[in-house]
């Protein structure tokens, strides 16, 4: 799902206990092969227990502590109880049918009058007035989500209740999320396995917003056993910068990720007094292997920030460039 249409027509909420979040995207709206698709994530110490919105055959294919593309259970039915501190993702096999036999004789008189005046086309005349406003751009709120985070043992750390509420209300404004960290220009910030596979599972990415610079952080690509670590961290003038210069380090299970699969998207707030043309500005990288600065291309100058997309962690800085005369 990549438009908001795309969320209004496809995803629909379930009725969940509180700390806890339930839907079901239908239509293989993001293309995959299952019909339905129902997403529970638990926060709760104790198990919770979700009506799923049809009868069948679900296919747990995620569980809380294994996930893929392999199918863990088979639940039937429509009943479905997910553990405390667990996420549940299911696939929709065959729906149940009535039964092998259902009978010769389903109603003896199910009624003659249908309705007075069904209508002789309804796909040609569906009325005068479908609504206010039926056609033309939906109204779609476009103000961010707001989380915020806690300092807790020497991390910094989201809420998993606060999670839960802001993905709720990002899917239902079609918003982003984003994780301020207020007056901060640095943070590191880990979130626990259920957490990622709850953001993935959203559909969602996740911005990290800090007072120098600002970073997008997919998740669909990134595997976890235990936490996922993002570190951005403030650095220090370099010569011919424009702001100061910001790492980059994001963590799996302890372990450093070198490459991303899917690219993040970083910001960094640019001093206007050090700008002398601000169609000059470029974004460097700090190359470890050969030693030296190199210009990352794509970067584009808007509100007072330079924004690169960028394929691996790493230092980032906002320089001017001169060209030689």
């Amino acid at each position: 799902m990549t438009t908001a249409d795309d969320i209004r027509h496809h995803l629909s909420f379930l009725d969940a206990p509180a700390n806890s979040v339930a839907y079901v995207i239908k239509g293989n709206a993001n293309g995959d092969s299952a019909g339905q698709l129902a997403v529970v994530y638990n926060a709760n110490r104790s198990p919770v227990e979700i009506t799923l919105p049809t009868h069948g055959n679900w296919r747990l294919l995620v569980n809380g502590v294994r996930a893929g593309n392999d199918v863990l259970e088979i639940i039937k039915g429509n009943k479905v109880t997910v553990p405390g501190l667990s996420t549940y993702v299911l696939a929709l096999g065959d729906e149940e049918q009535g039964g092998d036999n259902p009978g010769k004789d389903p109603g003896k008189d199910p009624g003659k009058d249908p309705g007075k005046d069904p209508g002789k086309d309804p796909g040609k005349d569906s009325g005068n007035n479908p609504g206010d406003n039926p056609g033309g751009k939906p109204n779609v709120p476009s103000k961010d989500i707001q989380i915020g985070t806690k300092y807790v043992n020497g991390k910094t750390v989201i809420n998993s209740k606060d999670l839960i509420n802001g993905i709720k209300a990002a899917l239902k404004a079609h918003s982003n999320i984003v994780i301020n960290i207020g007056k901060k220009e640095s943070v590191k910030l880990e979130f626990t396995k259920d957490q990622v596979n709850l953001i993935k599972s959203s559909g969602k990415s996740f911005y990290v917003k800090s007072n120098g610079a600002d970073i997008l952080v997919p998740l669909k690509a990134v595997e976890v056993k235990k936490t996922f670590v993002l570190d951005l961290r403030k650095t220090t003038y370099v010569r011919g910068s424009v702001g100061p210069a910001y790492a980059v380090n994001l963590f799996a299970d302890g372990k450093p990720i070198n490459k991303l699969k899917q690219k993040a998207v970083l910001s960094i707030i640019v001093d206007p007094k050090k700008v002398t043309n601000s169609s000059s500005l470029k974004v460097s990288y700090f190359n470890t292997t050969k030693k030296k600065w190199e210009t990352v291309s794509g970067a584009v100058f808007k509100n007072g920030k330079l924004t690169v997309s960028i394929d691996r962690p790493g230092t980032y800085v906002a320089v001017e460039v001169f060209k030689s005369k």
